[in-house]
């Protein structure tokens, strides 16, 4: 619907309200025109409104891509520094905040990496097909900064990088640049090898040996060697030093999704392998067999089983699809839940986690939302067998996998035990009355 047409429509429309006798004109403060003009501008109001939602809903239903969530993450963010500033004063709301982000930033780590890791398989998903996209170009981005990284020192050296900084002012203080050199006529200065060349011929044949053992094995060796242990060990270690060591400074939030995550990854960890032997039966063993079924006359086979097999194949990418899309979906529940501060419940994950830092102190602000299975009221004791008023043993039950969004609990008695409560009682006290 064009302007001239929205113009047309309502003129015409107003007049035959006038003839009609449905508009005032002798209203004292507005005039035909005026109250026209009025109207014609919400009229406009409400196609703007109308096309803003199409457009919101056409981009949603391609899919997002990763800025998309990143602009989600920021606001929630604000939001919830606005609405905690009007509980809390500035000061408090802006700590709340910024535990939460740091929570949440360590959810936003680990959904980047599944993310990368499953961009392949991202872009045959057709919901997310942009985030596949976002995360290739991701991956791209990095693999250069990578290169740059070992070549070059570095691009950039941020002021949050203190390590990044330290060894990009050591490469670039010993790099020069030749044009007529060789390797691109980049080379780097070594003191050590032009005090060596310094030296007598006599003391040289004795120094080179060593020298050349020095810098083409020990070095390198120990260099990389050093590197792979701190690369296996660099996060671990600093989990201990901020959550365990330091746990007086470090807030119980962070503490519990940052233990949460860690237990989380040893069974992470295999999702990838699952697929990779999904794709592997998929496309090596099942498409393999298709492939000579139809491109092979000699073989002749019932029509079932090429059907089976191409039943099989759809089996395998919808398995995929599904645990791909649960496991990303999940890493965004857990990390909304820490960005507003907030807990979640995930049997033997949670109480494991609970073990190593303990309940949450209800006293403190800064500790975030609720955890109500670590109530009294919300445990779950099972069924005592007592004989002689003497308790003999508990048989658990069924441990309870579900206690209220952002963990606020649920009601002891849902609706339908309530109901059949009330159904029982009243079902006794017919019979009571049929017996008097």
């Amino acid at each position: 619907m064009n302007w001239i047409t929205i113009f047309s429509n309502k003129f015409f429309i107003y007049w035959l309200n006038l003839i009609n006798g449905d508009v005032d004109l002798m209203s004292l403060n507005s005039s035909p025109m005026q109250n026209y003009l009025m109207n014609l501008a919400q009229i406009f109001e409400l196609e703007k409104a109308n096309q803003g939602v199409k457009f919101f809903i056409g981009y949603v239903s391609q899919g997002l891509n990763l800025y998309d969530i990143e602009l989600f993450i920021w606001f929630l963010l604000i939001a919830r520094f606005i609405l905690l500033s009007i509980k809390y004063d500035l000061v408090s709301s802006f700590a709340i905040t910024v535990i939460g982000g740091l929570a949440g930033y360590l959810w936003y780590r680990r959904f980047i990496t599944m993310l990368i890791n499953y961009r392949t398989a991202l872009l045959l998903i057709p919901f997310l097909e942009r985030l596949g996209m976002s995360a290739d170009q991701l991956n791209t981005i990095m693999e250069y900064e990578i290169t740059m990284s070992v070549v070059f020192g570095g691009r950039d050296a941020h002021w949050y990088q203190p390590g990044k900084i330290l060894y990009h002012a050591l490469v670039y203080g010993i790099k020069s640049y030749d044009p007529n050199g060789i390797d691109s006529g980049i080379y780097y200065i070594d003191p050590i090898s032009m005090i060596i060349t310094k030296l007598p011929e006599s003391v040289k044949l004795k120094i080179e040996p060593i020298y050349y053992s020095l810098y083409n094995n020990i070095i390198p060796k120990t260099y990389s060697t050093c590197i792979t242990f701190w690369n296996q060990i660099s996060g671990l270690a600093t989990y201990t030093f901020m959550v365990r060591v330091s746990k007086k400074y470090c807030p119980y939030l962070i503490r519990w999704h940052w233990t949460f995550l860690i237990l989380l990854s040893l069974t992470e960890s295999n999702f990838p392998l699952l697929l990779n032997r999904l794709d592997y039966y998929q496309l090596d063993v099942i498409g393999v067999k298709i492939i000579n079924i139809l491109n092979d006359p000699q073989i002749i086979s019932p029509p079932s089983e090429l059907s089976l097999l191409i039943f099989e194949y759809n089996l395998c990418t919808l398995i995929i699809q599904v645990i791909i899309v649960c496991h990303l979906g999940f890493l965004l529940f857990g990390l909304v839940h820490a960005i507003c501060g907030q807990y979640f419940y995930i049997p033997f994950l949670v109480e494991n986690t609970e073990l190593h830092i303990g309940p949450r102190p209800k006293s403190s602000i800064y500790s975030g939302g609720n955890t109500a299975w670590q109530d009294k009221n919300h445990k779950n004791p099972g069924y005592t067998i007592t004989f002689r008023n003497k308790d003999l043993f508990t048989i658990p039950r069924f441990p309870k996998l579900w206690f209220g969004w952002f963990g606020g609990g649920t009601p002891s008695e849902t609706r339908l035990k309530k109901f059949i409560k009330r159904l029982i009682k009243i079902i006794k006290e017919l019979i009571k009355r049929r017996r008097d």
